[in-house]
């Protein structure tokens, strides 16, 4: 079973990376217009799928959510890039997880 986002996967994968290329453009530039102007882009970007991600985590049953969330803060761009390769198997384990503990409660 699928559990897709609101937004289209390509999408999501096309904001990660921009956010990843301007800030890395912007931390290279040398041009005092250009740089902070690349920078922000990056980060506003960086903010737009941080929220995605961690409202995604908030609204599916995925396995180790804690986990997750902790990671998003500590290690932000690599944890989002394996959230997103692993998102669906994730998902998937932490439902199953959560129907064994259904039958074991009743």
């Amino acid at each position: 079973m699928k559990h897709p986002f609101k937004l289209s996967i390509s999408f999501i994968w096309l904001i990660t990376a921009l956010a990843v290329f301007f800030l890395a453009e912007g931390f290279y530039l040398n041009d005092e217009f250009y740089r902070p102007v690349f920078l922000s882009m990056g980060l506003v970007l960086s903010f737009v799928i941080w929220f995605i991600v961690f409202f995604d985590l908030l609204h599916y049953p995925v396995h180790n959510k804690t986990f997750w969330m902790i990671s998003i803060f500590v290690l932000p761009y690599i944890t989002l890039i394996v959230y997103l390769f692993r998102r669906n198997k994730l998902i998937i384990y932490g439902e199953k997880l959560a129907g064994k503990k259904n039958e074991n409660a009743q």
